[in-house]
């Protein structure tokens, strides 16, 4: 089972003149240890492409934390 992504990005980049037809996506999603990942996905569209995943801790300031 996936989870599903807190933010998503979808960009795609046509140009018939040259032929180019990209795509390229942002994902970000929680893991199950707290952190964040992002997922980048990069290639040209309707093909399989290149996949990354890094993930993340976030710690936010005192000044940002709610009691």
């Amino acid at each position: 089972m996936t989870r599903p992504a807190v933010h998503q990005l979808h960009l795609e980049r046509i140009d018939t003149a040259r032929t180019m037809w990209r795509g390229s996506e942002r994902e970000v999603h929680s893991t199950l240890f707290g952190e964040h990942a992002l997922a980048r996905t990069w290639g040209r569209i309707d093909t399989p492409g290149r996949h990354m995943i890094g993930t993340f801790t976030v710690t936010l300031p005192p000044t940002f934390i709610q009691p």
